[in-house]
């Protein structure tokens, strides 16, 4: 008789070894048709991940077709660095499983739980996931169910694409849906206009998922909410919802049009490729696809843990990682959006002053001008008019000058790291498979900093 879920869990999973090779260590995930376990690998001495169709579904032909789906097509794309890696499937006693790549960083769900994200990290990921789609598609597969808990992220920050379980099968030009397209499946607040209506899907429903995705890193929040699925559902087919910037100021506006064309209602007016949204995004990016040049890279594993900010009781978030050092210069972080906290505060007092000088000084002028012939009369009152005029002037002069020399200067670094730039120029990239290293955060405005666990 097999082990039914529930006893599995109260039981030492250590006893139970799958067809003689795989030994259970602990459950680690559990989803909607499937367990997950951690397992040692008794043949190549190595832990990997064993995901166990649930007994309840074993008899479920719909269910365990789509457990046999999400097989095949990860072991048909489990080559990719950026798709997770399946070493085996089989059954055990008539239940079906899959032995695969251990990822031991979590979920992007989890680190997202912590707040928004810096917007360098943000696409980072997000760059990643398109290179995983855009694989998937070259090889006619259609994830369907892209979200947060099905993006896995390594101790280094790579990503990793899981749960092909409703992953479909398309083909040519017109990208039909050839299985479950009647159904509903899927968690409503990623899915595409098209998936909740139970039309046709195509690569661009994998596109909508990545903007929304984007769109929750870049701002802490979902675009389509609801109070129930049916409602969420509502949201998504309405296609209307607040435009990131105003959730988040210190978004860069390419960020903000890249996410608003993939979160296009209709299907033909989103990007046409993840390879499209991914040079939409290459703004900032050198000609390979690794981290550029002028990108401070991480000295030490990445860190998904972050600290929000509260801006001014608005309910605007800011993100940057725990215990992170910053190196942009001021040219990144006005692209960014974001600037220093000592040269933001120099230069909104110099401009201040700046305004308030001008100001003077066309009042004195004015003043001088209407009241001319009484200064003629008068040497003294003349005199004092020259006075003023010289102090003002003077004093525009001490502001320009100093706007000249801390106006542009670059950022400080706390640990002296040279500053950089951004290119004026962007080169569109290829999607190539490629190791990746993640980008130091961007720092955060001024405010107050409250630490997430």
């Amino acid at each position: 008789m097999r082990d039914q879920p529930e006893e599995l869990e109260k039981s030492d999973v250590n006893d139970r070894v799958i067809n003689g090779r795989y030994r259970l260590l602990s459950r680690i995930g559990a989803g909607a048709m499937g367990d997950v376990y951690k397992a040692q690998d008794l043949k190549l001495d190595r832990e990997i991940a064993i995901k166990l169709l649930k007994n309840s579904f074993i008899d479920d032909k719909i269910t365990r077709a789509r457990f046999e789906r999400e097989a095949r097509a990860a072991g048909k794309l489990s080559h990719h660095p950026n798709v997770i890696t399946v070493f085996d499937v089989d059954e055990s006693d008539g239940q079906p499983f899959i032995a695969m790549e251990l990822v031991t960083g979590g979920t992007l769900s989890s680190v997202l739980k912590s707040g928004p994200l810096p917007v360098e990290q943000a696409l980072f990921i997000t760059r990643q996931i398109l290179r995983a789609l855009a694989f998937a598609h070259q090889n006619g597969i259609i994830h369907r169910d892209i979200k947060p808990s099905n993006i896995l992220m390594t101790a280094t920050g790579e990503v990793k694409v899981g749960d092909f379980g409703i992953a479909s099968i398309y083909e040519g030009a017109g990208g039909e849906d050839l299985t479950l397209s009647s159904q509903f499946i899927g968690t409503p607040a990623y899915l595409s206009p098209e998936r909740v209506e139970s039309k046709p899907v195509t690569p661009s429903s994998d596109i909508f998922s990545v903007g929304v995705i984007l769109y929750e890193m870049v701002t802490g929040e979902r675009p389509f909410k609801g109070d129930s699925p049916i409602a969420i559902i509502l949201s998504v087919r309405s296609g209307t919802f607040i435009s990131p910037e105003l959730i988040n100021p210190y978004i860069p506006a390419e960020v903000t049009r890249v996410i608003k064309r993939a979160l296009v209602t209709s299907r033909e007016d989103r990007y046409s490729s993840a390879q499209h949204m991914a040079a939409a995004l290459d703004f900032s990016r050198e000609p390979n696809d690794t981290a550029p040049e002028n990108t401070q890279l991480l000295d030490k594993p990445f860190n998904p843990g972050v600290e929000t900010t509260l801006v001014g009781g608005m309910g605007l978030f800011q993100a940057t990682e725990v215990g992170s050092t910053t190196g942009f210069g001021d040219k990144v972080g006005r692209n960014l959006g974001i600037l220093n906290d000592r040269d933001h505060g120099i230069q909104i007092w110099l401009r201040s002053a700046f305004a308030v000088a001008i100001g003077l000084l066309l009042a004195v002028w004015r003043w001088v001008a209407s009241n001319s012939k009484q200064r003629l009369s008068n040497r003294t009152g003349g005199a004092l008019n020259s006075s003023l005029i010289m102090v003002v002037v003077a004093l525009v002069a001490f502001v320009i000058v100093a706007l000249l020399m801390f106006g542009n200067s670059p950022a400080s670094s706390p640990k002296g790291n040279p500053t950089t730039s951004l290119p004026t120029t962007s080169t569109v990239s290829t999607l190539a498979p490629t190791t990746t290293t993640p980008p130091n955060p961007a720092p955060v405005p001024p405010g107050r900093a409250k630490k997430l666990h």
